[in-house]
């Protein structure tokens, strides 16, 4: 296994968010998609249950 990130903190960024804190035309043009796609997108954060 490789080393890996040496930290004591862990911090996750989901889509959802990065997608409800960026301006939506940024968004779009970086996945190169329409208004109408990125309207389908989820915007509150989803449940995560580390295994």
């Amino acid at each position: 296994m490789a080393d890996g990130i040496k930290s004591d903190r862990f911090a996750e960024v989901s889509l959802s968010d990065w997608l409800t804190h960026v301006p939506p035309e940024m968004v779009r043009q970086t996945l190169n998609i329409s208004a109408e796609t990125l309207s389908k997108f989820p915007v509150n954060r989803p449940g995560f249950t580390p295994v």
